[in-house]
């Protein structure tokens, strides 16, 4: 509960100057707001006897003055003002130096623009004045509109990173905090860091802030520039000195990284002022400074040039960039060094992107200019960590009404800097028809990895392209994924001067048709003419169960199909597609006989291999949800190898088959991939490297094609780890999962007790159902 003043003000006193006290003293009571309505409290800290003496004769006779005194082995401002932050009673809190004043308005200002809003921070302009004419100015010219008097900002609205993160953008005393908001995040100040602990502390506030509000017109602190500040002082620092800041610079770093802020300007200021340091300093032995080379080295190696602006002219841009590159990751070179060295200063968890991180990298630098990536800057985001924060979890209910507007409208730029190709039909696993953006780039791995599969061999391939039956208003069409797919690869061979017939058995009439019909028929027809196939492909097992099965049923018609060179059985096609279809079949009255001896000895069981002597492999994703298709797919192929080779959606590439059947390895060619733990909530998303042996994750995937922490339904369980990137085995569906009061009773689990019962009755299940009764909390199977 609040106390009976309107705003508490915490200030640090360390054997500070009488008379600059003294005017930090008066400034104090000329607040309009009325003195006696603010709690002071004034932490002497490591000072004299005459300066406590002083500060007493100067304050004790005010009931809203509070004097402490701290003594402890620190230097820094943290400790003070973090003993007078647990004694803080009002809403309210601000920091005061000792030598600086507010300006009379302020605090009064302050909560008159708060009573509407109730931010979590304030922040108002800060004035200077210089000791001396040669100081250094330390200002904060910023880019936010001053023509406005407030700028009230939340985590949706206005939020501007380079706003709010460049130039002089981190020092505590132009800002009032919500003193609850700061308790119940644990925000205090670091007394480990010896120098820029202030900007800490912001980063830490502003990362669990969610609203702000910015007075761009309100002048309301005096800052006294003096000579001695550190800041303000030479080179002749000793390395033990500069390795503390180095190290207090990785917290400060690794707080806003953490965050997802834009760091450049932080990173760029504060690496100066220490590269000045040690670029002048003659104390710094070449250890101390491969030392510090080796605590800043992963930050300078992500920190980016910054973007001229009024803050930072085209030599500020290339000095903040080049100087502490320069003098920090060249330890050799400023060893001897005894000139002075002036730079104009206004004042990756170091998580550098790992080579699974680099896609996520190259996915956020494409997609920056887009809508998406301005309104969550993706531009200024370096780390994981960072694009984990800023990034919310999505799911397709956040695209829809985008896509809507690119494929009705015609619009573009909006997910994705590419163009977009086409949109991959799904049906979702979730049973919501989905269209899912797919651009050139996020195509081509797939595409890549197909073309190994296809390996020239010949193949009975088990899909087709979708029909394109009408162009979208941003000149693009549906597909399925696998149809795109082939498309491309299509037009590969086309480059090549290769015709398909060489690779596959269906012509391309069949491989691309011009109509929605059902093919079945005609793609056996196609493979059971040719003796050479090499290699079944099919998305997934159950299309290979389902075409031996129509072959069963069917047999005698396409065998005399193949006898009379045309088609014979009614399939529901169209006459220019039987016409196209007849002008790539030839009787072959020889073939013909072949397969009718072996439809007549009756058996189906391993037939694959005596209709195609050539068959090498099976090409199939068939585990998780679909190892009972891969069982009785095995019926009729018998011990022809099987491999999964591909785990892939329509929004991703997500992995390739191991060397262990079933077993994938992540791939990072074209999306960026996060796990959830099961049964953690959305926000517990690890990267790769983080995920732990033996445990279940569903999935989040961040493509180049503009889905951003896109949920999958798909569980995967992590099996080991080669090079650092997870080895996995696809589980199923998040979906297909029902809780039974006892626990999630999975696909898996009812697949392994239906194959129980089929070891004990001799009787194979054909296909499965469940649901479950809630009122008995029983599965029914």
């Amino acid at each position: 509960m609040a106390g009976k003043y309107q705003i508490s003000i915490v200030t640090p006193f360390h054997n500070t100057d009488l008379t600059m006290f003294e005017r930090c003293v008066q400034g104090m009571k000329d607040q309009t707001l009325g003195f006696e309505n603010v709690e002071w409290i004034v932490v002497v800290h490591n000072s004299d006897e005459g300066s406590l003496k002083a500060v007493k004769n100067l304050l004790s006779g005010y009931d809203n003055v509070r004097i402490e005194v701290l003594n402890n082995e620190l230097k820094t401002p943290s400790s003070p003002r973090n003993h007078g932050l647990r004694l803080a009673t009002s809403d309210y809190v601000g920091f005061l130096d000792s030598d600086d004043s507010f300006t009379p308005i302020c605090l009064k200002e302050v909560l008159r623009r708060v009573k509407s809003c109730n931010p979590q921070i304030v922040w108002f302009r800060r004035e200077y004045e210089l000791e001396e004419e040669n100081n250094r100015p330390v200002t904060e010219i910023v880019l936010w509109d001053q023509t406005r008097e407030e700028i009230l900002i939340t985590k949706d609205e206005n939020w501007d990173d380079e706003k709010m993160f460049s130039g002089v953008c981190g020092m505590v005393t132009s800002r009032m905090y919500n003193r609850k908001f700061l308790r119940d995040n644990g925000i205090i100040f670091d007394e480990s860091v010896p120098f820029a602990e202030d900007y800490l502390f912001n980063l830490e506030a502003y990362g669990h802030a969610d609203k702000l509000l910015y007075l761009p017109q309100l002048i309301g602190y005096h800052y006294f520039i003096n000579g001695s500040s550190l800041v303000q002082g030479g080179g002749m620092k000793s390395g033990e000195t500069l390795i503390s800041y180095a190290e207090g610079y990785r917290k400060v770093f690794d707080a806003g990284l953490k965050y997802g802020f834009y760091m450049n300007g932080v990173m760029g200021g504060l690496t100066c002022v220490l590269a000045r340091f040690m670029a002048t300093s003659t104390l710094l032995t070449l250890e101390d400074r491969q030392k510090i080379k080796e605590l800043l080295e992963p930050y300078l190696e992500i920190m980016g040039p910054l973007r001229v602006s009024k803050i930072y002219s085209e030599k500020d841009v290339i000095n903040r960039y080049e100087f502490p590159r320069d003098v920090i990751l060249h330890p050799e070179k400023y060893v001897d060094n005894k000139e002075d060295i002036l730079i104009d200063m206004n004042v990756r968890d170091a998580d550098p992107l790992s080579d699974y991180q680099a896609v996520l990298a190259s996915i956020m630098e494409v997609n920056a200019p887009t809508d998406m990536g301005r309104r969550y800057g993706l531009a200024d985001i370096l780390t994981t960590k960072g694009f984990q924060r800023k990034l919310p979890v999505t799911g397709y209910d956040v695209y829809q009404p985008i896509i809507r507007l690119q494929t009705n409208i015609g619009e573009s730029g909006i997910l994705t800097s590419d163009a977009i190709k086409a949109y991959a039909v799904s049906s979702g696993t979730m049973g919501t028809p989905r269209e899912i953006p797919v651009t050139r780039r996020q195509l081509e791995p797939m595409t890549d990895e197909f073309a190994k599969l296809a390996d020239g061999k010949v193949s009975f391939l088990l899909f087709e392209s979708l029909p394109h039956l009408k162009k979208n208003n941003d000149d693009t069409y549906f597909d399925s994924i696998t149809g795109l797919v082939l498309l491309d690869y299509l037009d590969g061979l086309s480059k090549k001067g290769i015709k398909e017939s060489s690779v596959f058995t269906s012509p391309r009439a069949v491989l691309q048709p011009g109509e929605v019909a059902d093919l079945t028929y005609v793609r056996l027809l196609f493979a059971l003419a040719r003796k050479d196939i090499e290699q079944i492909i099919a998305p997934f097992t159950w299309g290979v169960v389902d075409s031996f099965r129509f072959l069963k049923r069917h047999h005698k018609e396409l065998t005399e199909s193949i006898r009379a060179g045309k088609l014979l059985y009614e399939s529901g096609l169209s006459d220019d597609l039987k016409k196209e279809i007849d002008k790539n079949l030839n009787a072959d009255p020889e073939r013909a006989d072949e397969l009718e001896a072996i439809f007549k000895e009756g058996s189906f069981e391993g037939i694959a291999g005596r209709i195609w002597p050539k068959l090498e492999r099976i090409i199939a994703a068939g585990t998780g949800t679909f190892s009972i298709y891969t069982d009785q797919m095995k019926h009729y192929t018998g011990d022809i190898p099987h491999i999964n080779a591909l785990y892939a959606s329509s929004e991703a590439l997500i992995g390739t088959e191991t060397d262990t059947e079933g077993q994938y390895l992540l791939s990072t060619r074209n999306s960026f991939v996060e796990f959830v733990p099961l049964g953690a909530g959305s926000d517990t998303a690890l990267p790769a490297g983080e995920t732990e042996e033996g445990r279940e994750y569903s999935l989040l995937v961040t493509s180049y094609a503009g889905l951003y922490r896109y949920k999958l339904d798909d569980v995967v369980k992590i099996r080991g780890f080669n090079d650092d990137l997870p080895v996995f085995t696809f589980e199923g569906r998040l979906s297909d999962r029902i809780n039974t009061g006892y626990g999630d009773v999975t696909d898996g689990d009812i697949y392994r007790a239906l194959c129980g019962l089929s070891e004990k009755t001799g009787k194979r299940p054909a296909d499965y159902a469940y649901l479950l009764n809630e009122d008995e909390n029983s599965l029914t199977v």
